[in-house]
């Protein structure tokens, strides 16, 4: 460990000027070159010259479903078209009407729901389609409510 007992304290000093006679410091002029302008155009990117490559269609994702018994799958089909046929019902009764910014907030979400409980039935995802559709249903009773 150092002995900073007897470190002191030093400032720099500053440099002494010398007088110098005052000359006028010259005005820089900064000129940028106006030259011939280049334009590039691109083209558009290269399409694949075979018609082969350009008939591939990219693979779906994977869909994993859970496996179900026949009895609820037939169980979630018919609460998923219940509960979708409720909540469009209550919808269709908001059709013309003036809503005000909560009850069509919960249009839109009641129709997100729909659309989505239909593309789960679609893909065959019951059990998704069925929660969805429930979930619409719910929202129904509460535009409903609030109508």
């Amino acid at each position: 460990m150092p002995d900073w007992s007897q470190a002191t304290v030093a400032r720099p000093r500053a440099a002494e000027r010398t007088a110098a006679p005052a000359e006028e410091e010259p005005e820089l002029e900064l000129e940028a070159p106006l030259g011939p302008f280049v334009v590039i155009e691109t083209e558009e990117p290269a399409r694949p010259r075979s018609a082969a490559a350009a008939t591939v269609t990219p693979l779906k994702t994977p869909v994993i479903l859970p496996e179900i018994g026949a009895e609820e799958s037939a169980e979630a089909q018919r609460e998923t078209r219940q509960n979708l046929t409720l909540a469009e019902r209550i919808l269709s009764r908001t059709r013309g009407r003036a809503l005000s910014p909560l009850q069509a907030d919960l249009a839109g979400k009641i129709r997100g729901f729909a659309r989505d409980a239909r593309a789960a039935a679609r893909e065959g995802d019951w059990m998704r389609a069925r929660s969805l559709a429930e979930k619409a249903q719910l929202l129904s009773q509460e535009l409903a409510r609030a109508l």
